[in-house]
């Protein structure tokens, strides 16, 4: 089993205090505010992944953290909402623009959420 480095402690850290902060902030998305996470290293990004699949958190607060830590490391990408038909069983679900999963196949898209531009880190 392989140990988990410092790093990807930091970046845990930051990960569970962004879930408990943007279950605060929710109930405005276009609101949520995130610690800036561009000083901790990039590549112990799959770190992020591995605790917003292992938590099952909502789909719109793991988006919005996705996003923050994508924006903090140049990568900036949209979150997108969607729903499917009433007619269908009315579902909602939130990813990243880039990011298409299964459940979010058949729904359209009615609401877009751009990251705030104070968050894309300048060189």
């Amino acid at each position: 089993m392989r140990r988990t480095n410092f790093a990807e402690v930091r970046v845990g850290v930051w990960t569970l205090r962004s879930m408990a902060r943007c279950r605060r902030q929710i109930s405005d998305p276009q609101q949520v505010s995130l610690r800036d996470s561009s000083h901790l290293p990039g590549e112990a990004g799959k770190m992020v992944v591995s605790i917003l699949r292992r938590r099952k958190d909502q789909c719109l607060s793991n988006a919005l953290i996705a996003q923050a830590w994508r924006a903090d490391h140049g990568d900036p990408v949209d979150v997108l909402i969607g729903v499917s038909s009433p007619a269908a069983g009315f579902t909602a679900h939130a990813w990243l623009e880039d990011r298409a999963d299964a459940q979010s196949v058949g729904l359209e898209p009615i609401h877009r959420i751009s990251p705030k531009s104070d968050r894309t880190p300048t060189s």
